[in-house]
């Protein structure tokens, strides 16, 4: 009991001296070492990284001489939490020029560069490819903090690391004179929309109704416009059921939509977007609103450009998507002003 007391005080310690000196750069690598072989000591320690949100990426070499990426975070009294990726490329490093967090697979040969962070807990995935190139979010591709329809929402190979097959990633590299179109092509291709569809009509101020249960006298959960992303999870020839957001429960919803109302496939890329960015420069109130059902919790100020406004209940409440995490959430847009961009 003692020892492992001593071991929490001693991991603690570890963590208090990682985020005072996180902006130390000389002197993050021994703290780094002692946490990385305090958790795993018949590993070798290649590099590491502390980033922005406290978490902390390794790569390690294992005893059979395997390199890997070994990503923590200190979840409170449950201790640190690991997840072990797949085998990476020799010659895997952190950094790329300056985007310090970057896991760099040989870029400068011509391999990809990519950021890594937890999407929720006990999963960690791609944020980004090749730095300057595009994001990635749980269930989309796209020029995130840009234009919405620069936004690709389907099933990507670059969701979870401890089955990521490194070789799939594009690799670093400038496409000269590329045009917006040239660029949206390529970016949408790295999605898979089987099982993918969304809300389209011919009338522009026109939305599709969520229902708990197909038919329609079922309660209306929210109305939805053209461009939201909805995961098929049964499709019939006059009901639909579909999920909106990531996840299996907290942070999603559930329903029943008409079949007629949507578009399915490679068909969602034709439907004009209706969802709007809430801008940050245009929040005009200082305080934090609830992300009803999200696993988001509170959202400040700067996290609403990170937010597209996809639906509205009954209630005056718009229904937002938060990109990072694919959360599902409500907004009760009279308290932002013009915060609705």
């Amino acid at each position: 009991m003692k020892k492992a007391m001593m071991n929490t005080i001693l991991v603690l310690s570890i963590l208090i001296g990682l985020i005072c000196v996180a902006n130390a750069e000389n002197n993050q690598p021994e703290f780094l070492q002692n946490l990385f072989h305090e958790y795993f000591p018949d590993c070798s320690y290649e590099d590491g990284y502390l980033q922005y949100d406290e978490t902390v990426i390794f790569i390690g070499r294992k005893p059979d001489g395997t390199l890997v990426l070994l990503c923590g975070a200190y979840e409170g009294e449950d201790g640190w939490e690991w997840v072990e990726s797949t085998p990476l490329p020799e010659g895997t490093r952190i950094g790329d020029e300056n985007i310090t967090d970057a896991v760099n697979m040989n870029a400068w040969m011509g391999g990809a560069a990519v950021g890594v962070r937890r999407v929720e807990r006990g999963r960690w995935g791609i944020r980004y490819v090749n730095s300057y190139d595009f994001f990635v979010g749980p269930d989309w591709v796209g020029m995130y903090g840009a234009e919405t329809d620069a936004q690709f929402f389907g099933t990507h190979a670059w969701g979870d690391i401890t089955t990521i097959d490194w070789s799939t990633l594009p690799p670093e590299e400038y496409i000269d004179r590329e045009t917006k179109e040239e660029r949206n092509t390529r970016i949408s291709a790295y999605v898979d929309r089987t099982n993918w569809a969304t809300p389209a009509h011919s009338d522009p101020e026109a939305t599709t109704e969520l229902l708990s249960e197909a038919g329609n006298e079922n309660t209306v959960l929210g109305s939805f416009y053209d461009g939201t992303p909805l995961f098929i999870l049964e499709q019939g020839e006059e009901w639909t059921k579909v999920k909106i957001g990531h996840g299996e429960d907290i942070g999603v919803m559930i329903g029943w939509m008409r079949t007629e109302d949507l578009a399915f496939g490679d068909d969602t890329l034709h439907v004009e977007r209706e969802v709007i960015r809430i801008k940050s420069e245009q929040v005009l109130i200082p305080s934090v609103e609830t992300f009803i059902g999200s696993r988001a919790g509170q959202i400040t100020d700067e996290q609403f450009s990170s937010c597209l406004i996809i639906g509205e209940t009954d209630q005056g409440l718009e229904i937002a998507y938060y990109l990072p995490d694919g959360d599902v959430g409500m907004i009760p847009m009279s308290s932002l002003g013009n915060g609705n961009g």
